[in-house]
């Protein structure tokens, strides 16, 4: 998903990207999937301020997520358990 939508994350992006990948699969894998669409990086950032993970202050930003984040966003919005 690297610059797919224009947006050059080069050095803090893997995180999303990682995330954007894992929605591709579920999309294509999972019966009666919540959503069919794959987020954007700031989609994502907007899923991490509304669940109150981050301040929001960390929309727009270049800030890096790991794997906790990720869990958070695709159980948000694809209903999947990290468990």
């Amino acid at each position: 998903h690297y610059k797919c939508d224009g947006k050059d994350d080069c050095g803090w992006g893997c995180g999303y990207r990682t995330i954007q990948t894992l929605c591709s699969w579920i999309i294509k894998t999972k019966e009666n999937c919540s959503s069919k669409t794959v987020p954007s990086i700031n989609q994502i950032q907007e899923v991490l301020v509304d669940l109150e993970d981050k301040p929001p202050s960390f929309n727009q930003s270049h800030q890096w997520i790991g794997t906790c984040e990720a869990a958070m966003v695709l159980s948000q919005l694809y209903d999947v358990s990290s468990i």
